[in-house]
């Protein structure tokens, strides 16, 4: 069984960097998760995957059910993916790095896998192979305008 990130609540700071419904990391907490992705890629000459995921099911939702909705997603996301890949979520978008894959069947593997727990819960789920060379903001790009 797959759990959110257990988080005590006395840790301001870490709370700081975690989206409140889901407790994935936030854009900052991603955007640092990135450029240390991108530094193993480097090192170990592998490359890394984006994923982005966007939901249609969060649209005609009220407030207590997007909640429950993005819940779910992230539930579903983390269940997918490795244990050192970083799933997170910004507004109504997830994205996942993911670290280390020898090529683009690696990430198709994995997109394929989500795709399928997610079900009718993505609207999108996008994939893209980066070059270990890319900047943690040029990642950060890719997620926004998946």
């Amino acid at each position: 069984m797959t759990m959110l990130y257990a988080v005590k609540d006395h840790d301001d700071e870490l709370l700081a960097l975690l989206d409140p419904v889901t407790r994935l990391p936030g854009r900052g907490l991603f955007l640092d998760r990135c450029a240390i992705a991108l530094t193993r890629a480097r090192r170990s000459r592998t490359s890394l995957g984006i994923i982005s995921i966007t939901s249609t099911a969060l649209d005609d939702c009220d407030d207590a059910t997007r909640d429950v909705v993005r819940r779910r997603i992230a539930v579903a996301a983390l269940s997918v993916v490795r244990a050192d890949d970083t799933v997170a979520r910004f507004d109504d978008r997830f994205a996942i790095v993911c670290n280390e894959l020898r090529n683009r069947k690696d990430l198709a593997t994995i997109t394929t896998r989500l795709v399928n727990v997610l079900q009718h819960q993505a609207g999108s789920v996008n994939s893209t192979l980066v070059d270990p060379m890319t900047s943690a903001a040029q990642l950060l790009e890719l997620v926004d305008h998946a």
